[in-house]
C-alpha cells in the first residue's frame, strides 16, 4: 500500500517557489488575473479548471475550437471546455454534481456527461494498492471497499487517437492513464492534476508515461478557489 500522506507546504516555501517560478511579465499579469477572479469557492460560477493556474494558460493556448476532449471529473472545467471545444465527454461519480452540471449544460450541443458511481467490492479480499491500474481503486479512505472500473473503462467506447485532450483530474488516476494513452491523437494532449502524488507513477515513468507522450508543461504553484499548492503536467503525444 502507498504512502499518500501530503507534505504540507510552509508560506515562506510557497513564497521561495513563487519567487523561483519562471514566467514572462504578461504571464505574471494573467495570473494575477486570475488570482483576484477565481477567489470564489464556487468553481461553477467562476468556470475555470481546479488546476494550477500556469496550467490554465496553457490550457487556453493549446484548446482549439475542434478539439474533442474528454475528462475524468468534472465542474469548473466542464464549463471552461464547453466554450472553448467541438466535443467535451464529462465522466462524472457524484450524482448531486452531475445533477448541477446537467441544469446549466447547453441544449443541443457536443457536451455529455456520464454519471458513473463506483461498484461495491463483491471479492472478500480487499485490494488496498491504489497504485496499481488494474485494481481500480481509489486512494480515499470513503472508497475503501469499492472500484472504479466502469468509471475508468467508459473511455474504451471511443476508437484509439480520438481525443485531442484529456484530462486526468476525478477518481483512480493510475487506472485512467492506462485507459487513456492510446485514445489520445498524435500530437494530442494528456494533463494529469497534482502530479506530486507518487502513487500516481507507481507504475510509469513520469517523464513519458513508458512511452511516446513528452512534458510540455511541468507546474507546481497555486491554482483557483483555495489556492492550495499542487502540481499539474501536460503531456503531449509525439
Amino acid at each position: 500500500m502507498c504512502n499518500n500522506q501530503k507534505k504540507r507546504i510552509t508560506k515562506s516555501e510557497k513564497i521561495k517557489i513563487l519567487l523561483k517560478t519562471k514566467m514572462s511579465f504578461i504571464e505574471m499579469f494573467q495570473i494575477l488575473f486570475l488570482f483576484l477572479t477565481t477567489r470564489s469557492e464556487n468553481s461553477i460560477k467562476v468556470g475555470y479548471p481546479w488546476i494550477n493556474f500556469q496550467a490554465i494558460l496553457l490550457l487556453k493556448k493549446i484548446i482549439k475550437n475542434d478539439f474533442k476532449i474528454f475528462e475524468y471529473g468534472s465542474g469548473g472545467s466542464s464549463i471552461f471546455f464547453w466554450k472553448r471545444a467541438k466535443e467535451t465527454t464529462s465522466i462524472e461519480h457524484v450524482e448531486d454534481w452531475y445533477n448541477i452540471l446537467m441544469k446549466i449544460k447547453p441544449e443541443n450541443s457536443n457536451n455529455n456527461i456520464i454519471l458513473i458511481k463506483p461498484e461495491k467490492d463483491i471479492s472478500n479480499e480487499i485490494l488496498t494498492d491504489y497504485s496499481n491500474p488494474e485494481n481500480y481503486k481509489s486512494s480515499a479512505k470513503e472508497y475503501m471497499n469499492y472500484n472504479f472500473k466502469n468509471y475508468v473503462t467508459y473511455i474504451d467506447r471511443f476508437p484509439d487517437e480520438y481525443f485531442d485532450l484529456i484530462s486526468i483530474d476525478g477518481r483512480s488516476r493510475p487506472s485512467c492513464i492506462m485507459h487513456s494513452l492510446s485514445k489520445v491523437k498524435s500530437k494530442g494532449y494528456l494533463l494529469i492534476d497534482n502530479a506530486e502524488r507518487e502513487h500516481y507513477f507507481m507504475h510509469y515513468n513520469k517523464e513519458n508515461l513508458n512511452g511516446n507522450f513528452e512534458i510540455i508543461g511541468k507546474y507546481f504553484g497555486p491554482g483557483p478557489y483555495n489556492y492550495n499548492f499542487s502540481e499539474t503536467i501536460i503531456y503531449q503525444k509525439k
